[in-house]
Parts: structure tokens; C-alpha cells; sequence
């Protein structure tokens, strides 16, 4: 069995210690792993132990994958079938999670293709999951679904506002990295992927950094208002230092354009290496409409 637990707070910010509390209490329900779930709006706070039953890997442990899901307004129930799907993509066995999926599925299309079984080498595979769509993946033509309204906002009365675009999966990860957020680098949309911290937190983490970059994680949390007992909770997710770089650059020769693109990893100052390098024709600018008359 598991353990879950939570409470409601109408002001103010809430007491991690009270969660801290809450999660002794079901530890033994749920020895495998624990999560917290945060909505500022609605004064909500969750806190869950696990006990692996179906997974029994650390795979199925994904508190940043389930809190992009919610970034992206998908629902909990509708989420679980793509986050098993990739899952499934990237860890090694035939084994599909709950409400998975392995190649059987991807072989029974029209244009059949495997599942890789291995860690992704461009974010782009994600486009090739069961239940991918252009909106979640974020496709620069199209805008992710909106947000679910929190319960202050269904209660708030109000013309509704243009709806922004919003960051799709392929702006919040990266398939290559170190494993760790940039604190100094990292978009407002990208931080929020860290438990405890909201869209008000995660603009103040930018603002303080826009003074002078952070020289360690603490320093950008704190500035941010977060307690000391927060902080200590969460900057194992964070670094203040980039190891993995992609550079861009377009050459061109005569009429002959091209752009590069280079994946590069620095190791320290005198160990860098280049982990891709590909390059691309720029598509020719659209031709300006015709005023000819068409008689």
C-alpha cells in the first residue's frame, strides 16, 4: 500500500515542516520514495509515500515528468498513458508499464517503426510516442492546451484572457545533460518543473539573477523568499554551472548557406568534447504573393 496525505491553507505560504510531519506518519506505508504536490492557488498542499507494486525500477519514479504534465494542463488520468509511453521508449526491457506501450504498438501502424529501448538522442522523439500530439510537444505553429483554472479562478468572476503561448515538452528537457537545472540559465517554465516552486517563485529567482548570477544554489533560493527547510529539499535538483553547450552558427559561401549545429560537452577547460555536429539547408524565404492577374 501507499500513503498520501495533505491540508489546506487560505494564506500565506505553506509550512514544509507540517508536510515533513505528514509524511513520518505514512513513511512505513510507502518505503519506496515520497513526492509533494503544491497548487498556491488554491492553498492546496499533498505529500505521498510509495511502495513499488507494478515498477519496481527507479524509472517509474518522475516528479518533473507528472509536474510537466501539469504545466501543460493535461490531466492526471490523461497524462499516464504518454508518460508510460516514454517510459517505455527509453528503458531497455520488452516490459510495457501501466498503460504502456513497447513495439507490438509502433509495428501495427501504417508506417510501422520499434520502440528504441535506449535513452533519446534528440528531443524530437518524443513526436514518435502513442499520444504525442503537436500541442504538447510544442510545435512553434501551434499552442499547448491551456492550463486547468485552479479553484479561485473558477470562482473569479472576468472576461477570459488571449490565451499565450506556452512552452511545449521540447523547451522543458533535453535528452543530453548532466541531470541538473541551471538555476543561473534555466526559463521561469523549466524551474517550475521543482517542487515548491510556482510562477511567482521562479520569477523571482529571474529577477535575482538578472543582478548578478548565482554562486550556488542556496543563494538563488533563498533570494527567491523560500526557507532555509525548502532549500534544503530541493537544491539536489539544481547546479549553477552548464556542462553540456549547443552551438549554432551559419556559414555561407557565395550563394551556398548553411547552418551547423554542435552539441558540446565540457568536461573542464581543457577537456571539450563535441558530442554532435550535423548541418542544415535554410529553407529559401517565401516568394511575395502574386499580383499578376490570373486570366
Amino acid at each position: 500500500m501507499c500513503g498520501i496525505a495533505g491540508y489546506i491553507r487560505r494564506e500565506g505560504l505553506f509550512d514544509p515542516t507540517i508536510l515533513d510531519r505528514m509524511l513520518a506518519a505514512v513513511r512505513h506505508r510507502g518505503p519506496d520514495g515520497t513526492g509533494i504536490w503544491l497548487s498556491y492557488a488554491d492553498g492546496l498542499a499533498f505529500a505521498h509515500a510509495r511502495l513499488k507494486v507494478q515498477d519496481l525500477t527507479d524509472a517509474a519514479d518522475q516528479p518533473m515528468l507528472d509536474q510537466a504534465m501539469r504545466l501543460q494542463g493535461i490531466a492526471a488520468a490523461d497524462s499516464g498513458p504518454l508518460t508510460a509511453a516514454l517510459l517505455d521508449w527509453i528503458d531497455r526491457d520488452k516490459n510495457p508499464h501501466l498503460n504502456g506501450v513497447e513495439s507490438d504498438f509502433y509495428e501495427s501502424l501504417d508506417w510501422p517503426y520499434k520502440s528504441k529501448d535506449a535513452y533519446m538522442d534528440d528531443i524530437s522523439e518524443l513526436k514518435l510516442l502513442r499520444s504525442m500530439t503537436d500541442e504538447i510537444y510544442g510545435m512553434d505553429e501551434e499552442l499547448p492546451p491551456p492550463p486547468p483554472p485552479s479553484l479561485r479562478e473558477q470562482l473569479r468572476l472576468g472576461f477570459p484572457e488571449p490565451q499565450a503561448r506556452r512552452a511545449g515538452l521540447k523547451d522543458l528537457f533535453t535528452p543530453i545533460s548532466a541531470g541538473l537545472i541551471n538555476i543561473n540559465t534555466a526559463s521561469t517554465n523549466v524551474l517550475q518543473l521543482v517542487p515548491f516552486i510556482d510562477e511567482n517563485t521562479a520569477q523571482r529567482i529571474e529577477e535575482c539573477r538578472n543582478t548578478q548570477p548565482f554562486r550556488n544554489v542556496g543563494e538563488g533560493l533563498l533570494c527567491a523568499g523560500l526557507n532555509q527547510q525548502v532549500v534544503g529539499q530541493i537544491q539536489r535538483y539544481f547546479t549553477v554551472r552548464s556542462a553540456t553547450f549547443e552551438a549554432k552558427i551559419t556559414v555561407q559561401v557565395g550563394a551556398m548557406k548553411r547552418d551547423y549545429t554542435a552539441l558540446i560537452r565540457r568536461n573542464n577547460p581543457r577537456d571539450i568534447q563535441v558530442l554532435s555536429f550535423h548541418w542544415k539547408q535554410p529553407k529559401p524565404p517565401a516568394a511575395p504573393p502574386s499580383n499578376a492577374d490570373p486570366r
